[in-house]
């Protein structure tokens, strides 16, 4: 069973380093274009990409239908732990 979890847990491990570093970079950006003087065409366009990473929420999902980040971990780990219990408890009705 393992061998199954262990490519959703990098991939959902993966996926929020991706979504973090994303974030990062948009204040690096941001915090970057007033100390360097560079031509105004490079500042603005320097400007544009800052603000669409900050403005623009950035996800990765399965088809649009779900997100692929360690959210996705959680819920899988606790449907099983929850499937889990109510499948002893009706084992003990017997």
């Amino acid at each position: 069973m393992l061998e199954h979890l262990y490519p959703i847990i990098v991939l959902t491990t993966c996926v929020t380093i991706i979504d973090k570093q994303i974030n990062k970079t948009s204040l690096i950006v941001h915090k970057l274009i007033p100390k360097y003087k560079c031509n105004m065409k490079i500042k603005n366009e320097l400007k544009k990409f800052s603000l669409t990473l900050l403005h623009r929420k950035v996800q990765i999902t399965a088809g649009g239908l779900f997100s692929l980040n360690t959210s996705l971990l959680t819920s899988l780990f606790g449907a099983a732990i929850i499937y889990t219990v109510i499948l002893i408890e009706l084992d003990n009705d017997k």
